[in-house]
């Protein structure tokens, strides 16, 4: 049962990762983003994203990841209060996490 609920879970994140990539909100919201960063510093730092899997901590995650270039860390903290749902969540995030290097 966990490891088809656990494949069950990275095929979801897979298609909303893929839905994602050929959205163009992914290219509106990646300009102003990078800009942000790039006032940060010379280089830009390294940036933690807060990661609940939602649709906006991932939207968030994937324009920074166009920009920044291996400099974003996707932070995610399961507080083991939702049940399986927050494993669910987990589970996402750390797809995710794996996706994006």
């Amino acid at each position: 049962h966990g490891q088809r609920k656990e494949r069950r879970d990275k095929v979801a994140a897979q298609m909303i990762l893929q839905s994602y990539l050929e959205s163009p909100a992914r290219l509106s919201l990646a300009a102003p983003v990078e800009k942000a960063w790039r006032k940060l510093g010379d280089p830009p730092p390294p940036i933690l994203v807060a990661l609940s899997g939602g649709p906006d901590s991932v939207a968030l995650l994937r324009a920074l990841q166009s920009c920044c270039l291996g400099r974003v860390v996707p932070a995610h903290l399961n507080h083991l209060l939702r049940g399986e749902a927050g494993d669910a969540d987990e589970a996402f995030c750390a797809s995710l996490g794996a996706v994006c290097g």
